[in-house]
């Protein structure tokens, strides 16, 4: 994403007090993934209640968060003070003294936060790591990493060699989550419900399509084995660091099919973003092409769900049109 500045708003104080640096929980008797077939989905398949909106997060919430969590990050108040802002979206990225300042809304899982930054390092020379634990403060939970300038774009082929690099290490796993889609959507749903013009049907057909998929999910085998994944590939989500490609954002680092981490490449092949031949040379890569995997239509479904509930709580958030849910819905009917 091209970085912009945004304006500040008014300063708190650059003192506050409440910034708490969460420990980093490490396996006592670590245990790496194995191949077991059957994918633990964990608490996914609980049916979902109606969940109340998310409190709202914007620039003044991000600000006050990195300034409470400026002196265990090593920052000076005028560096936040001076900070860039990158992105302000369901969470905040704010480029300050060589770091990238990630902040989460508050009451985020910094815990789980925690245990996915520790599997890391295991495959040290794969991912960008934080500079420190979380820091928990009443606006927002705060990660600091080393600031990584964009460099040569990464290309698929590059990014198959990575991800069968990054599933091939012996990544401890007891603490990691379990791969759980669509955890978020009672709450970007719930956003959608608070508007004046919700459709309560709508959100009735949103979460009757989450328990459906989720029971499916129950049934799912992996051919690649059940192991560490990282959770949302994308090509913005790997950079250069000296010349080589890494992996960023560990935010949906969990134990699940390894497939998973194939998905998003095929999805763009079938959209036509990815030619057949750069497709192939990224299936060369890793070892696999996805779409042999029989359950490769039934995380479709589910990536396809959770894009129209995050693309409705973004507008919800911001006070924009939704009239196009029924629409978007209308395939999960």
């Amino acid at each position: 994403m091209r970085s912009r500045v945004l304006p500040r708003t008014p300063d708190a104080a650059d003192d506050d007090p409440d910034g708490a640096v969460v420990p980093v929980h490490r396996a006592t008797a670590p245990s790496v993934a194995g191949t077991a077939r059957v994918v633990p989905v964990a608490s996914a398949l609980v049916p979902a209640q109606r969940a109340a909106p998310e409190p709202a997060f914007g620039l003044e919430q991000v600000l006050a968060a990195a300034r409470a969590a400026a002196a265990p990050l090593g920052l000076s108040p005028a560096s936040v003070r001076a900070a860039r802002v990158v992105q302000v979206v369901s969470t905040a990225v704010l480029e300050v003294d060589g770091l990238a300042v990630k902040v989460y809304p508050a009451g985020s899982d910094a815990v789980r936060l925690s245990a996915q930054a520790a599997a890391l390092d295991a495959a040290a020379s794969l991912w960008v790591r934080p500079v420190a634990p979380p820091v928990v403060t009443r606006h927002g939970v705060v990660v600091g990493y080393p600031w990584v300038p964009a460099g040569a774009p990464v290309g698929w082929p590059e990014v198959g060699s990575l991800l069968r690099s990054w599933h091939a290490a012996a990544v401890p796993t007891d603490e990691l989550p379990a791969w759980t889609p669509l955890r978020r959507l009672p709450g970007q749903v719930a956003a959608y419900a608070a508007l004046p013009a919700a459709d309560p049907g709508l959100v009735r057909v949103a979460l009757a399509a989450r328990e459906r998929l989720l029971t499916e999910v129950s049934g799912l085998s992996s051919g690649l084995g059940v192991g560490a994944i990282h959770g949302d590939v994308s090509p913005s989500n790997v950079l250069r660091r000296d010349g080589r490609p890494v992996l960023i954002d560990s935010d949906f680092v969990a134990v699940g099919p390894k497939e998973y981490d194939l998905v998003p490449a095929a999805q763009r092949r079938e959209r036509g973003e990815l030619d057949e031949a750069e497709y192939l040379d990224f299936c060369a890569a890793y070892g696999y092409d996805v779409r042999s995997w029989p359950g490769l239509g039934l995380v479709e479904e589910i990536c396809g769900l959770g894009a129209v509930t995050f693309r409705v709580w973004c507008a919800a958030q911001r006070g924009e049109d939704v009239s196009w849910l029924g629409t978007a819905l209308s395939r999960y009917v």
